[in-house]
C-alpha cells in the first residue's frame, strides 16, 4: 500500500530558486520532492508540517494557509505538482504555529502523522463508471495494488542503483485485473473491488466484456497447468475513451499488462514478459531490461529520466517510469519496486 500522510518533518536543504529572487527551493528530511518556499522564510532544521500532492484540504484549511489559488480540481481543493518560475515544486510546508491557530489548540507534537488532525484526505482517480454490475470485496488472496513513489523512499532507490532491473512506461489509465482461483472460479477486478455482472446483462461492463474480448479465463486457465493448485492474477491497465481524458487517443478500450501474481508472488521481471508475450496479450512499453539501473540512468537523476514521451502516441509526455529488480526481492518487508512519476507530466496535467 502506498504510503500517503500529513508529517511533521524538518526542513532538510534550502537552496536558491535560479529563476525568482523572491523564492527559495527546499526538501525535507526523508523525501525526494522539491517544493517552492519563500525566500529567507524558513531554515535548515526547522520544523514544519508537510503536506504531500494530492492532498484534498478542507476549504477553511486553504483559507487559513492563504494557497486556494494554487491548488488544483474543481472545487480548488488539491496539492498538485506545479511549476514555479519554470521549477517544480511538489507539496506545501508550513509552520507548527500556523496549525495551532487552526485548530485552536496545540496537539501533541510527538505525533509525527497529523493526516487525521488535519482531515486531509488523498485524492483518487475515478473508478470508469459502473454499469450493469456490483461491487465487491477483491477475491481472497488479491490486494489493491499500489507502488511505492521512490520520492517517498529515497533509500530504495539506493538498493536498486546497483542491480539488473526492468523499467516500464507509467500508463495513465485505469486499474485492471482478472484472476482464476485453484478451483476455476474467475474473477474481473478493478483497483479496490472485484465486478459482479448482473445476470440480466452479464457481458453489460466494459471490464468484463474486454476481459471476453481477450479470453483471459482461458488464457488463465492455460496458464495454471504451469502452477497447478495455484491461483493466479493478470494485472494490468486499462486505457480507451473517457478514462483519464483518454491521453493516448484510442477509439477502443485496451488493457496493457504489468504483472503476474502467482498466490501471493509476483514473477521475475522476465518470466511475466515471456509469459504474456506467449499468451498474445499486450504489455506496458518497456524502456530497458536487465541493465543496471545505474548505467541506464548515467547522469541523469530519477526524476530526469521519468520524464519523456510516451511510447504509446506522439508528442504526450508520459507519466512516469516503474522500475522492478529482475529477481523479484523485498525491502523493509514490502516489494521492491518504485514509480516515479513525471514531474514535468504532473506540471503540465490538468489531473
Amino acid at each position: 500500500m502506498s504510503i500517503f500522510a500529513v508529517t511533521k518533518r524538518k526542513i532538510a536543504k534550502i537552496w536558491k530558486h535560479p529563476n525568482a529572487d523572491t523564492l527559495d527551493l527546499a526538501q525535507v528530511e526523508g523525501l525526494g520532492y522539491q517544493f517552492c518556499i519563500r525566500k529567507d522564510s524558513y531554515k535548515v532544521g526547522e520544523e514544519v508540517i508537510y503536506f504531500p500532492i494530492d492532498s484534498i484540504l478542507s476549504a477553511d484549511l486553504s483559507d487559513h494557509l492563504k494557497i486556494k489559488n494554487f491548488l488544483a480540481g474543481k472545487e480548488k481543493n488539491r496539492i498538485k505538482t506545479i511549476k514555479l518560475r519554470k521549477e517544480i515544486s511538489q507539496g506545501l510546508i508550513t509552520t507548527l504555529d500556523n496549525i495551532e491557530k487552526w485548530l485552536k489548540f496545540k496537539p501533541d507534537w510527538n505525533v509525527v502523522d497529523i493526516t487525521q488532525l488535519t482531515k486531509v484526505q488523498k485524492y483518487e482517480p475515478p473508478e470508469i463508471l459502473i454499469k450493469n454490475a456490483y461491487l465487491r470485496h477483491l477475491p481472497k488472496g488479491v490486494p489493491v495494488y499500489d507502488l511505492e513513489s521512490a520520492d517517498n523512499f529515497p533509500n530504495w532507490l539506493d538498493a536498486l542503483l546497483n542491480k539488473r532491473v526492468c523499467i516500464t512506461e507509467k500508463i495513465e489509465g485505469t486499474n485492471f485485473s482478472a484472476t482464476i482461483t485453484t478451483e476455476q472460479e474467475f474473477f474481473v477486478n478493478q483497483r479496490n473491488f472485484t465486478i459482479i455482472p448482473k445476470e440480466d446483462n452479464p457481458e453489460g461492463h466494459t471490464f468484463w466484456i474486454i476481459a471476453n474480448e481477450l479470453k483471459l479465463k482461458e488464457k488463465l486457465i492455460t496458464l495454471q497447468k504451469e502452477f497447478p493448485n495455484q491461483q493466479i492474477t493478470f494485472r494490468g491497465e486499462l486505457i480507451g475513451p473517457g478514462i483519464q481524458k483518454n491521453i493516448y487517443k484510442l477509439k477502443n478500450f485496451k488493457v496493457l499488462f504489468f504483472d503476474i501474481l502467482i498466490d501471493k508472488k509476483y514473477l521475475d521481471g522476465l518470466d511475466w514478459l515471456k509469459i504474456y508475450a506467449t499468451l498474445n496479450l499486450e504489455t506496458v512499453p518497456v524502456l530497458a531490461k536487465d541493465i543496471l539501473l545505474i548505467n541506464w540512468l548515467q547522469k541523469f537523476s530519477l526524476k530526469d529520466a521519468s520524464n519523456g514521451f510516451s511510447i504509446l502516441i506522439d508528442k504526450q509526455l508520459r507519466e512516469g517510469i516503474v522500475i522492478k529488480p529482475i529477481i523479484e526481492e523485498t525491502i523493509e518487508d514490502q516489494r521492491l519496486i518504485l514509480k516515479q512519476r513525471s514531474p514535468e507530466y504532473l506540471a503540465n496535467s490538468d489531473f
